[in-house]
């Protein structure tokens, strides 16, 4: 009998056990949609840049980054693939 409750018992803790997990899962997708977002502002920042039309002040503002963000992005045009 102690070791049927004992396997009732254990099973209900694993249903409460998923709903940390469930949280970390949503947690990391958000992180990597943030991510991604933030490497797409990136990317466009870099094809703002190369067409040599816009100030970084413009870029910054259109792709909301910060100035110096854009500056960074115009000193490394190797990171992107073209």
């Amino acid at each position: 009998m102690t070791l049927l409750k004992v396997g009732i018992t254990m099973r209900n803790l694993s249903i409460y056990d998923n709903v940390p997990h469930c949280k970390m899962i949503e947690d990391m997708l958000e992180e990597y949609k943030k991510q991604v977002s933030q490497q797409i502002r990136y990317e466009a920042a870099h094809r703002l840049i190369k067409l040599d039309k816009y100030s970084f002040e413009v870029i910054a503002k259109s792709v909301e980054l910060s100035i110096d963000e854009v500056i960074e992005i115009s000193k490394h045009p190797e990171y992107f693939d073209d």
